[in-house]
């Protein structure tokens, strides 16, 4: 918003406009955003774990169990940080009329922090935008990795 002369388009996914309003709405995002650590590291997995895991219960645990194993005692300052600046962040809906660059907007059709219809208000409020949802849970780039990359290029190569 501060420089727009240096941006030519956006790729937004699994974004929101107002954190804390969808916190409201949403139990799943509501309780991350309350957890203490480590809980809220386990939720936030949980959250981001890829739908192709999530649907072998067997991978689902491995994954958490070696996400839990990564963890160190200097990881709680930086995602309570995170978690933080997660809870601070003002509303972007009065701001998103201003943005007038092209924008690809992608959700995951399974989210469960920002589900598509908080995705496609994002994507409506925008000027210029283009939404896509997603075979995918969060992490749209782990769950359909090809897939995106194809729809940013196709995207990026139309507007650029």
């Amino acid at each position: 918003l501060e420089r727009p002369e240096l941006v030519a388009s956006l790729v937004l996914c699994a974004a929101c406009a107002d954190q804390a309003a969808s916190a409201q709405r949403n139990a799943a995002l509501r309780e991350l955003l309350e957890a203490p650590w480590p809980r809220w590291h386990e939720l936030l997995m949980r959250a981001v774990m890829p739908q192709s895991l999530r649907e072998r219960p067997a991978a689902a645990l491995n994954f958490m169990r070696l996400t839990a194993a990564r963890r160190t005692p200097d990881d709680a300052l930086l995602w309570n940080a995170q978690r933080e600046a997660l809870k601070a962040a003002p509303p972007l809906n009065p701001v998103l009329p201003r943005i007038k660059q092209p924008a690809l907007v992608c959700a995951g059709e399974h989210d469960l922090l920002f589900p598509p219809e908080e995705v496609e208000k994002l994507a409506a409020a925008l000027p210029d935008a283009r939404f896509r949802l997603f075979p995918a849970g969060h992490a749209v780039m782990y769950d359909c990795p090809e897939e995106l990359a194809q729809t940013i290029a196709a995207f990026l190569a139309a507007v650029v």
